[in-house]
């Protein structure tokens, strides 16, 4: 004899017994993953110019930065011993 001789409903299959004999569903898997935006797309390639960067060129970039967004030379950083 066949232990399950019935076909079981489908909602049947997604439930999973807890150790207290309590059945409750199941997570399931994401069927397609959401298509990125172009914006995302971008800051993506973005990112990964700016991680090649070096040192200098970052000091370069984020002083310019600083002049367009204050609107003045940047201050130098002082060292942390004094």
């Amino acid at each position: 004899m066949r232990r399950f001789a019935t076909k079981l409903p489908s909602y049947h299959l997604l439930t999973v017994s807890s150790d207290h004999g309590i059945e409750r569903p199941m997570k399931t898997a994401k069927l397609s993953a959401e298509k990125k935006t172009p914006g995302t797309v971008r800051a993506e390639q973005i990112r990964d110019r700016c991680n090649k960067l070096s040192e200098v060129e970052r000091r370069k970039l984020r002083d310019e930065a600083m002049r367009l967004y204050y609107g003045c030379e940047p201050k130098p950083t002082p060292s942390r011993r004094g």
